[in-house]
């Protein structure tokens, strides 16, 4: 480990003080979803483990780098980028930054609070969000609703019109972000990857497979998850 690896590590300590952990061992995952310290234990563990967790490019600007390598000089695996994903990377930037200027001009009239009944309707992702609905969201609402996005990326409840879901919430999301938000984002990054391969041409769309191919690198590019890039 470098001195600067060791002097980030170092201040991780200081910001999250938690015990050692007892071996080189990673922290149960049950068991960090269910404790606070040993969620800590999870997330010191991460990131001593991809370094470049911790440096991830917050810049606008900087979303797109041309270098295919992490700072940990982790290899990443060309099939994962491409020209025309960093065309889509910089679309999605622009997008976001169109989204922002255009959600401070939306007013309160008709908003109303995200109801339990609304999250539980079962036709809720058969369409794509209105941008007034996705603008009128709190943060709360915004972690549950991409809560229910993450719990249906599976073979069996995948429907296409999720795509624009997950691209609508991940352009809401502002900075701070909580960690679980984090874990969300992760998640759906590797489901999207699993469902690339797992789901039959006769099953989705030449536009779900491309979703598939790029959700994985928005993640890791644009929320600082680089280590996503690294070949699985």
């Amino acid at each position: 480990m470098t001195d600067s690896d060791s002097s980030d590590c170092d201040l991780l300590v200081q910001a999250l003080p938690v015990p050692d952990m007892e071996s080189d061992e990673p922290p149960d995952i049950q068991k960090a979803m269910a404790s606070p310290e040993e969620y800590i234990r999870l997330v010191r563990y991460e990131a001593a483990s991809y370094p470049s967790v911790l440096h991830a490019p917050i810049d606008a600007a900087d979303v797109c780098p041309s270098p295919l390598t992490t700072n940990n000089n982790a290899s990443v695996s060309p099939t994962f980028i491409s020209n025309a994903y960093d065309e889509l990377l910089t679309t999605f930037v622009d997008l976001v930054q169109e989204y922002r200027a255009l959600k401070s001009l939306v007013t309160e009239d008709g908003k109303q609070p995200l109801s339990s009944d609304a999250l539980e309707n079962p036709n809720l992702l058969d369409q794509p969000p209105t941008f007034r609905w996705i603008a009128h969201l709190s943060r709360p609402e915004l972690f549950a609703v991409l809560e229910l996005v993450t719990s249906k990326c599976t073979k069996k409840r995948w429907k296409s019109s999720m795509a624009v879901w997950i691209l609508s919430l991940m352009m809401a999301l502002e900075p701070p972000l909580h960690p679980d938000i984090h874990h969300l984002l992760r998640t759906i990054a590797r489901r999207c990857r699993k469902l690339k391969n797992e789901l039959g041409s006769d099953k989705k769309s030449s536009e779900d497979d491309l979703f598939f191919g790029l959700c994985p690198i928005l993640v890791a590019r644009n929320f600082g998850q680089l280590d996503l890039l690294e070949s699985p």
